[in-house]
């Protein structure tokens, strides 16, 4: 499983049906379907729900826009900004996001896991971490799954 650290205003609108595509100047190792844990970065700093790659898409910066530019919920200067001085960008598709009826604040999963640093970009959870991801998930589900 992956963790993604997102902005908060960008994890609101993952969950609002709004923001479909998460661009990423580097390539995960993920396939579709795949789940990904979703984790607020500051203020909030939380982990906030789930969601399902739908697809990997990799292009240079200015063709992949042709192809997100409608689910990645940037407008064009704050995508070239983002990928300036990059040679290639990733889009991670998404369906079916499934936010916690109650996040799980960053003290919280640093007690579940002592030295828990959330990652600046991504980072793949042990299978550990996974399950406590399940758990979270079946214990505080807002109805749906991923």
């Amino acid at each position: 499983m992956l963790f993604l650290s997102i902005r908060p205003q960008f994890v609101t609108k993952i969950f609002a049906g709004e923001k479909r595509v998460e661009l990423r100047r580097r390539k995960p190792r993920l396939q579709d379907g795949d789940v990904v844990a979703i984790y607020a970065t500051s203020p909030r700093c939380e982990l906030v729900g789930l969601a399902r790659v739908a697809g990997i898409r990799q292009d240079t910066p200015g063709s992949l826009w042709k192809s997100v530019k409608a689910d990645a919920a940037v407008d064009r200067h704050q995508y070239d900004s983002y990928f300036e001085g990059s040679q290639r960008a990733i889009g991670i598709v998404l369906e079916h996001p499934v936010a916690f009826k109650k996040p799980a604040p960053l003290e919280h999963l640093r007690h579940a896991w002592p030295g828990f640093r959330p990652p600046q970009g991504f980072c793949y959870l042990t299978p550990q971490q996974a399950t406590l991801i399940d758990e979270l998930r079946s214990l505080s589900r807002e109805g749906g799954s991923v």
